[in-house]
């Protein structure tokens, strides 16, 4: 039997369990503590904490589930955010004099873009691969930070991962309300560029970065990889998108994310559900008041459209169709379809549309 909801919570924040960071989770965050809607002056990578907060609160409706009780903490945000306040101002590391305030339960960051003096930290430094996490439209902290969990769990990283693995998410302004879609999708570009940032000085590692995007966040992505010249060196081994909230059309000849200006060393994966009813339903409407154009058709909806390969150029478009059923990011993530495509090993894939 269920124990009553009301015994279910965390009843105060000193009962919790400790703060947990990993060498295999990271954050590039470049939005504001407090809000979805706006730009942070820096772009800061750190280890976030581990511990899995629900973003319902107390009053999440899950809660009667076991397996979610099991997965998630409860907490009083409002109580949360006061003993965040009261702690000690975070630390940049390899800029002390920066005052970026607190961030929640991070003692110490880095601050992007690097200097040609700075490194990365240490287990970045010694990753042999690199997963980048981006996120799509009005998604908070906690969840962008639970899914990229998520991500790694299903890449089967873990702690003492001898493979030395890692997810990095790439927090963004975008945006909370329903109706700021164009503003969103506006923020995307600075958002691209603040994401190559992390890029950069991932690809001074000796890791493979691979890059993962979902629904808005794939424009992010496009934006990040976009060459502005064609000396311009790769900035990825590989990258997928899923379910991307961008025209079908985007990587043809003439499209807003051209194939071959993507600074993508291998292959480019565009995963499509056609049971995806966020993008089906309101994809369009987004578009079309946002300056996208009148009934554009989604890519991560029918994949991608328009294109002609010539050799040389890699993209593959997987209809996972099967096993994605709607556009949440963990459905796609659970997809062994999805999953394969990720994980794939790049020097050994060659793929066409």
């Amino acid at each position: 039997m269920l124990r009553p909801l009301k015994t279910l919570r965390v009843r105060s924040i000193d009962s919790l369990p400790p703060i947990r960071h990993s060498d295999h989770l990271w954050a590039a965050n470049c939005r504001e503590v407090s809000t979805l809607n706006t730009f942070s002056a820096h772009t800061l990578l750190y280890r976030p904490d581990c511990r899995l907060f629900c973003p319902g609160g107390p009053g999440c409706k899950l809660i009667k589930h076991e397996e979610h009780r099991r997965l998630f903490l409860h907490v009083d945000l409002a109580q949360a955010h006061a003993q965040v306040v009261a702690s000690p101002p975070t630390v940049v590391a390899n800029r002390p004099q920066l005052d970026v305030g607190v961030l929640p339960w991070i003692p110490c960051c880095t601050a992007l873009p690097l200097s040609s003096t700075e490194e990365l930290p240490q287990p970045l430094r010694s990753a042999r691969r690199i997963f980048v996490w981006v996120h799509g439209f009005r998604q908070g902290y906690l969840r962008v930070i639970n899914v990229a969990a998520h991500l790694a769990h299903q890449m089967g990283i873990e702690e003492g991962d001898a493979a030395g693995a890692a997810v990095v998410a790439c927090l963004w302004p975008c945006h909370k309300k329903k109706l700021a879609y164009g503003l969103a999708r506006a923020d995307a570009r600075e958002a691209g560029h603040r994401l190559r940032l992390l890029l950069d000085a991932l690809a001074n590692a000796s890791a493979e970065v691979v890059l993962v995007a979902h629904s808005m966040g794939c424009r992010v992505a496009l934006h990040a990889l976009l060459a502005e010249s064609e000396s311009a060196p790769p900035l990825c081994s590989r990258a997928v998108l899923l379910g991307a909230a961008i025209d079908a059309k985007c990587l043809a000849a003439g499209g807003e994310f051209e194939l071959p200006r993507l600074r993508v060393s291998g292959t480019l994966v565009v995963a499509y559900s056609r049971h995806d009813e966020t993008l089906a339903k309101h994809f369009w409407l987004g578009e079309a008041t946002s300056g996208g154009g009148l009934w554009s058709t989604a890519l991560g909806l029918v994949g991608a459209r328009g294109l002609s390969p010539v050799g040389g150029e890699t993209i593959v478009s997987v209809d996972v169709s099967a096993s994605v059923p709607c556009h949440n990011p963990n459905a796609w993530l659970k997809s062994a379809e999805v999953r394969q495509q990720i994980s794939m090993d790049i020097h050994l894939t060659r793929g066409h549309v």
